[in-house]
């Protein structure tokens, strides 16, 4: 209890330390740490500004236990227009050494990677965005507990 009590504060700090140029952030846990391939991570957001740059990134909290360097993913994004981008992603939660990568608390890992970098919403309107698990060979991955995207202003270049 006493973990979670430290896991809980921890997450809010880092919440508000981060939270300024967010305009959305939302996390989708995954039943028994198994990520099915069938099994596909639906967000929806409103974007009203068309002016500023945003970066899309696909958010991971896995257990120590996770056995692969990679996460395979593919994201679709689906226009307000009903046009649609689908995009794979290769996750690298495992640096060259085979340590994990991303911020821990006990054996849980969060780690948030950056997918399209300096893009803008050319259309205000509300964009679906889909998250998929393809991970080669197998039909379930185990050791994730959630998959999220945090949709964030671009850094000032």
């Amino acid at each position: 209890m006493k973990k979670f009590k430290y896991l809980l504060i921890l997450t809010m700090l880092i919440f508000s330390a981060c939270n300024q140029n967010k305009i959305f952030e939302k996390h989708k846990k995954i039943k028994n740490y198994i990520w099915y391939k069938s099994e596909k991570i639906n967000f929806e957001v409103s974007v009203n500004d068309s002016v500023n740059n945003y970066d899309i990134c696909i958010a991971v909290r896995h257990i120590t236990e996770y056995p692969f360097a990679n996460l395979n993913t593919g994201l679709t994004i689906y226009y307000p227009d009903e046009k649609k981008e689908y995009d794979e992603y290769k996750l690298s939660l495992r640096d060259k050494d085979g340590n994990l990568k991303g911020s821990v608390l006990g054996n849980i890992w969060d780690i948030s990677i950056p997918v399209k970098k300096n893009i803008r919403f050319l259309q205000k309107g509300i964009y679906k965005f889909k998250i998929e698990n393809l991970m080669p060979e197998y039909e379930k991955t185990s050791g994730i507990m959630e998959i999220g995207l945090i949709i964030r202003m671009s850094e000032p270049k």
